[in-house]
């Protein structure tokens, strides 16, 4: 009878410990493009996507995990994740964000971590030597007139206007 009773219940018990999300550990390294050296200036933003209730009864919880990065440009990530994907995304001032990741290769039941144990991925960053200015330029769009079905029509690519008879381009 305790058996019967016993059974069950570890079951149960393993079951809900093997729902639970497994450990993740990787380290991001930043490095300039260009010149390869460590960008010692940046922060690195990862996601980890957490199980909110086992059954599958209600949304999964993301929570997101800002690190700055050491003299060496280096960041550790840590946290527990559904999917078990590394990778983050780095941002610096004076370059372009950047992103890399690689997915994990398994689990380990036994540790409830993913496999491989702290990987180092690379995410080099693209200076921003000459950045062009961007303009933009809002267009009345209501007051824009459809030509006639049919008729022959001209557009002023200087004026960005349609040619008389339309317009005055």
């Amino acid at each position: 009878m305790k058996t019967a009773l016993f059974l069950p219940l570890v079951t149960l018990v393993s079951g809900c410990a093997l729902a639970q999300p497994a450990s993740l550990k990787f380290t991001v390294r930043v490095l300039d493009e260009e010149t390869g050296r460590p960008v010692t200036n940046a922060i690195v933003q990862s996601f980890f996507e957490h199980q909110y209730d086992p059954w599958g009864n209600k949304a999964n919880i993301i929570k997101k995990a800002k690190v700055p990065v050491d003299r060496n440009g280096e960041a550790v990530m840590q946290g527990k994740d559904l999917q078990g994907g590394v990778g983050g995304t780095a941002f610096a001032e004076g370059y372009y964000p950047g992103h890399s990741g690689q997915a994990s290769e398994w689990k380990n039941l036994a540790l409830n971590r993913w496999e491989p144990w702290n990987p180092i991925i690379e995410v080099k960053l693209r200076p921003k030597n000459n950045p062009v200015p961007m303009f933009y330029r809002k267009r009345n769009y209501s007051a824009f007139k459809v030509p006639e079905y049919n008729q022959p029509i001209g557009y002023d690519l200087e004026k960005q206007s349609f040619v008389a008879p339309m317009e005055k381009g």
